[in-house]
């Protein structure tokens, strides 16, 4: 993909997942006998994103040694954080100071979507896009909800009172982003910065943020039960 930069952010602490991942970096435990970073670097390789970036914090010299190690050194940027930034901050961090466009993702969770599609959805109609899901809403109790309208306009972001809503689905966040860059120069540089709870609800007061639909597998691998869905998805696939 010409001109559009890949930010993996993978700078997590991985506590819901310690009793597996012990002092391994999430992006890196052994999903039936790969690290998920293997995983995940197949699927994005066809794509040809001009720059792929490693945002990288909590135990990241370990993600270094390994792209060093697999011979992925000319294929991915590792850059890690002195201080936790925040998944806004680690974005800006991740920037390279370049004029592409950037997609970003979450490195702890298990998606099947065709970037391609995703970019165009967006390309010349948006400067800010957020993939979401529909879904049950009693099966995400902890989780905020994302309100859009009709034409999938985002209109507010991690509402927790939405739950209360008479609605059996809802849309929920997929953590794939995408931004224009220079959006990012309007995001807030205190630290740690929330892209989540900080950062979108400050962009829809000031761009008008698209949404793409997504309808497939989601699995958030950090946890103890989204390791095992995790372990059973590979295993099929």
């Amino acid at each position: 993909m010409k001109d559009v930069d890949l930010i993996i952010l993978c700078g997590g602490f991985g506590t819901r997942l310690r009793t597996i991942s012990k002092n391994t970096p999430k992006i890196l435990c052994k999903i039936n006998e790969k690290p998920f970073l293997e995983h995940l670097l197949n699927k994005i390789s066809p794509y040809n994103f001009s720059n792929v970036i490693l945002s990288c914090g909590y135990l990241g010299d370990q993600i270094e040694v390994w792209v060093l190690e697999n011979g992925f050194k000319d294929k991915l940027i590792t850059l890690q954080e002195d201080s936790p930034l925040g998944t806004g901050g680690a974005i800006l961090n991740s920037s390279l100071n370049n004029n592409n466009d950037k997609i970003v993702i979450n490195g702890d969770t298990i998606f099947n979507i065709d970037f391609n599609i995703f970019y165009e959805h967006f390309f010349g109609k948006t400067d800010v896009g957020i993939g979401l899901k529909n879904v049950k809403k009693s099966d995400y109790r902890d989780s905020g909800f994302v309100k859009v309208d009709k034409n999938m306009n985002v209109l507010s972001f991690n509402e927790k009172k939405y739950f209360s809503e008479n609605l059996k689905y809802s849309y929920i966040n997929i953590g794939v982003y995408f931004f224009k860059n220079h959006v990012l120069s309007t995001f807030s540089k205190k630290t740690p910065l929330s892209l989540e709870y900080e950062v979108f609800p400050s962009l829809i007061n000031s761009f008008e943020v698209k949404a793409y639909k997504y309808d497939d597998i989601l699995i958030d691998y950090g946890t103890l039960n989204g390791f095992i869905d995790a372990q059973n998805y590979f295993s099929l696939n």
